[in-house]
């Protein structure tokens, strides 16, 4: 079922002429081509690969699950809440 926009482009463009109606035909195309020429996936998936998170690795070999990375990431960030506002370190093991 279309959407209200779309039953309103379909009824005006059954409005134009003949000639119209190609011209709105090819630059629709257009618009569908270089839209899709626009996404380079490659260059997308190079992107991916470049924001990915290497696996944390712990001193006895144990690989970190995303829930202890997460849980990290928190405690760095409350302890930079608590030293900006005053607080010092009192939060993490690290010697700030």
């Amino acid at each position: 079922m279309a959407s209200t926009l779309e039953q309103e482009i379909l009824d005006k463009f059954h409005q134009l002429d003949g000639a119209a109606q190609s011209r709105v035909i090819e630059k629709m195309r257009g618009i569908i081509k270089s839209r899709d020429e626009d996404f380079d996936f490659d260059s997308w998936l190079s992107e991916m690969d470049k924001l990915r998170i290497p696996p944390q690795i712990e001193e006895n070999g144990k690989m970190l699950s995303a829930s202890e990375l997460l849980a990290e990431v928190r405690e760095e960030r409350d302890a930079d809440i608590l030293h900006g506002i005053g607080f010092g370190n009192t939060v993490s093991n690290s010697p700030d």
